[in-house]
């Protein structure tokens, strides 16, 4: 067995005789170009690597054949965390999330989520790829084809009887004896949109990426859903985000990339999807958008030290509610952060979390008279603070920027 990436070396041996010696070694009975020497490196192997091996050897006495030496792929081990989706289809019928775990006999089991529900698999691989059927009850089953053609990722394709889906999963690497450099604490921002039908404001999130990998998600949706996740950090910085949401009625998913560029740390895209939900505080009819995701480092301050958002101003957008006002910032340090409203005796106050950098209060509305619930969190990296408000049970935009 040889490993993706790794390498190896056949040798012809010793030969009796005298007078010159040629070789040509094969693959699969094929002569491989410009293998003419008694030995044949692979000095990178990857899915064309594997087969079985040949050096024919002749001389003045004669020619003769090796034996075969039959070459195949060594699987990684270990579990892979990815996602399948069709880009042209942003809805939550067509995409999900998949987990196994491969053991050192190419040997897996693991599930399938498509939104709230779960669907268990097992199988083996047969050289590098493999197809299964995964049953989901009373729905038709999916048949999964997976390629192992990487050390660290296995791609494949979920097919529903009607579309066929791409699908990639990345292996986890980190331990705590080889810890992941994105290790930290970061803040998230879910870049609002401006659209009729879905909230605009800016969704926001805590990361916390433990040394072994296992990243912890906490999060406010742009429409004050509360989502949660846990997940793994892949050796390529990617993680998969996939969040079942609102009963069952639709999820968040999207990959994500941490960069450690200094600016935006981790950037991508979600896909946000919410079916149709009668009882809903807000956006029952649902919807389904795309939102980009920006991301920071995230140090709590020391005692005594604000949070970076002095001589800010705060920015409330309309989400057709009323005209977009500029706050400016009246005082701003310690806990919480106060402001009067432009063409208002109002005035408001946000409180911050310095320990994980989010901040809550509230605005004063004065087309319906009405505060309305405000919450964000500060991206450090930026220099600015970016969330959301609810109110007349829509949602807009909330940014606390430098003047």
């Amino acid at each position: 067995n040889a490993a993706i990436g790794g390498s190896f070396t056949l040798n012809a041996g010793p030969i009796s005789g005298s007078g010159p010696v040629t070789y040509q070694w094969t693959l699969n009975g094929i002569p491989i170009a410009g293998a003419t020497d008694s030995t044949y490196t692979v000095s990178s192997v990857d899915t064309s690597t594997p087969g079985m091996y040949a050096v024919s050897i002749t001389s003045p006495d004669g020619s003769i054949s090796s034996p075969i030496a039959r070459v195949s792929i060594q699987l990684s081990a270990g579990m892979y965390n990815g996602l399948f989706y069709l880009d042209s289809d942003i809805t939550d019928t067509t995409s999900g999330f998949i987990t196994l775990t491969l053991d050192i006999n190419d040997v897996f089991s693991g599930q399938i989520r498509q939104k709230a529900n779960i669907y268990r698999f097992a199988g083996k691989f047969a050289g590098t790829s493999t197809t299964i059927n995964v049953k989901r009850g009373k729905l038709s089953p999916l048949t999964v084809t997976l390629f192992a053609g990487d050390g660290n990722k296995i791609t494949g394709s979920v097919h529903d009887t009607v579309h066929q889906i791409p699908l990639t999963a990345h292996r986890a690497v980190y331990t705590s004896s080889n810890p992941t450099p994105q290790a930290g604490s970061y803040t998230l921002q879910m870049v609002g949109i401006s659209s009729a039908n879905a909230p605009n404001g800016h969704g926001f999130g805590n990361v916390t990426i433990a040394p072994n990998g296992l990243i912890k998600l906490l999060a406010n949706l742009a429409d004050d859903t509360s989502v949660s996740q846990g997940a793994m950090v892949a050796n390529s910085g990617v993680w998969p985000i996939y969040i079942p949401a609102y009963s069952g009625k639709g999820s968040v998913m999207g990959w994500l990339s941490f960069t450690n560029n200094g600016g935006s740390v981790c950037v991508g895209n979600l896909r946000w999807v919410k079916g149709a939900t009668p009882r809903s505080k807000t956006y029952q009819a649902g919807f389904a958008t795309r939102i980009p995701v920006l991301g920071s480092t995230f140090t709590a301050p020391a005692s005594g030290l604000g949070i970076g958002l002095n001589n800010s101003s705060v920015v409330a957008d309309a989400a057709k509610i009323y005209t977009p006002v500029n706050d400016p910032i009246v005082t701003a340090g310690g806990n919480s952060i106060t402001f009067s409203q432009v063409g208002t005796t109002a005035t408001g106050k946000l409180t911050i979390d310095r320990v994980h950098g989010r901040f809550s209060g509230q605005l004063f509305n004065p087309l319906t008279k009405h505060n309305a619930t405000v919450k964000g969190v500060v991206l450090q990296n930026q220099a600015y603070a970016a969330g959301y408000f609810i109110s007349s049970n829509l949602s807009g935009r909330v940014v606390l920027q430098h003047n």
